[in-house]
């Protein structure tokens, strides 16, 4: 195994793996010269037009290159490059070596059988972490085909990893074992709907090889979309709000500001354009955002346009022209539109947001135990607040503004979107949100 290179700054993932975004060859060419006392030395072959793609890669919490997960995740870039694809794969191996750094394991840690392996320990990490409703309460972190996806890419992966030397399956070495299964064709009673019914005249079944690892994620109770959702009350908004502070020296403070009032996607808060920041002038801001026009990653690519309060943008242009903020800018070698910079001008990871909102979470539940939201509440918060001040201020169905939800949260279609609405249709989170804004109202009246 060659050498691990620092890949990023060693403060990149603040100690934790995370993922960096690059631009490398599609189809690399090199050959290796013999120096003296038998060294090999890699010569990288300069391609007068090469094909450029963008990947994910993993790195360490120390910032070095994680050789094996890039190795594989290099592999699928050839044949598989676009985008959400990759994040995929990565964001699978960014869970696997996440879990595996936290209880003390590495790929390495498989022996003859199978269930104590690290494949099998990690499927069952998952499994105690899915997604599920007990006694009418949403518990678990991952969807249930979230959760299978990261297992089967894991499978492909230590197959990679056979394949390319870097393990080697033996008696000894059993991360997972397959099976053979044959399907039969069956005929209905419609001519078209038949299971297997594209196979050639004479074929009554087929015969397919699977590990049964995905097995038990498919009897776990599947949660409706809406009941998934666990958008800030406007109280523990209010919390989270008072325990970001004023003082946004701090970026990563207003961040979540911004994210929570916006309605903004993690790589989209991260990336927000510096282009778009202004002294406001009404009460509601309208920026428009996407990677080709300024820089944003947007969910796809896709432009389009968002709604940013007076006080938020007053705060995010006060910021801009910030002294702190331009020292380290001028410090970034690299040319780019980001708002929000670090020390050394370059901007946030997505990892590093996660974890000061870890941080954050923990400083309100000392004086508040059940206040327990994660970076991605930000998001519903904002639509199911959306949804019912817009509701109070036009007397519309939350129906009725489906489709102007849809623009700002940047969804392709209303299926997506309206999760938020069958939300706040639910009777009792009306109530809930009824009962909280009647509170608030007394409360300021009688102050």
């Amino acid at each position: 195994m060659g050498k691990q290179k620092r890949m990023v700054a060693q403060s990149f993932g603040g100690g934790d793996y995370s993922i960096v975004r690059t631009t490398v060859n599609k189809y690399p060419k090199c050959f290796f010269e013999t120096e003296e006392k038998d060294k090999h030395k890699a010569i990288v072959i300069k391609q007068e037009a090469p094909i450029l793609i963008d990947i994910p890669l993993l790195c360490d919490g120390r910032g070095r290159n994680v050789i094996p997960a890039n190795l594989y995740i290099r592999s699928k870039a050839r044949f598989s490059p676009d985008e959400k694809t990759l994040k995929d794969y990565a964001q699978a191996l960014l869970a696997f070596y996440r879990y595996m750094s936290i209880d003390g394991f590495n790929i390495y840690d498989v022996g003859s059988e199978k269930e104590n392996g690290v494949v099998y320990k990690f499927r069952d990490f998952l499994l105690e972490n899915v997604k599920r409703e007990v006694d009418g309460e949403l518990q678990g972190i991952y969807a249930p085909s979230t959760a299978s996806s990261y297992v089967l890419k894991v499978v492909d992966f230590y197959n990679f990893l056979n394949a390319s030397k870097i393990v080697e399956f033996s008696d000894s070495f059993v991360p997972f074992e397959y099976k053979t299964k044959s399907i039969q064709k069956r005929n209905s009673a419609r001519r078209n709907n038949r299971k297997l019914g594209h196979l050639e005249r004479g074929m009554d079944k087929i015969v397919v090889k699977t590990t049964e690892l995905t097995k038990p994620f498919g009897k776990k109770q599947a949660v409706a979309p809406h009941k998934k959702l666990t958008p800030m009350t406007e109280d523990y908004k209010a919390i989270f709000i008072e325990a970001l502070g004023d003082d946004f020296s701090e970026p990563k403070n207003l961040m979540l500001k911004l994210a929570v009032e916006s309605g903004l996607r993690l790589e989209e808060f991260t990336t927000f354009p510096e282009s778009e920041v202004q002294d406001p002038q009404a009460e509601i801001v309208k920026c428009t955002i996407g990677e080709v026009r300024n820089g944003c990653r947007t969910k796809f690519d896709k432009e389009r346009t968002i709604e940013v309060p007076y006080e938020t943008m007053n705060e995010l242009n006060q910021y801009r022209l910030s002294v702190a903020r331009n020292n380290a800018r001028n410090k970034s070698l690299v040319p780019h539109n980001c708002l929000f910079v670090k020390s050394d001008g370059y901007p946030y990871s997505t990892n590093t947001l996660e974890k000061h909102f870890e941080e954050i979470r923990l400083k309100i539940r000392k004086k508040h135990p059940d206040w327990y939201y994660t970076v991605h509440d930000l998001r519903a918060t904002f639509a199911t607040h959306w949804l019912y001040n817009k509701h109070l201020e036009t007397g519309m169905l939350f129906d009725a503004l489906m489709e102007d939800l849809k623009e700002l949260m940047g969804h392709a279609d209303t299926s997506t979107t309206e999760k938020y609405v069958k939300y706040m249709n639910t009777q009792e989170n009306w109530f809930k949100f009824a009962r909280l804004q009647n509170k608030l109202a007394s409360k300021h009246l009688n102050s």
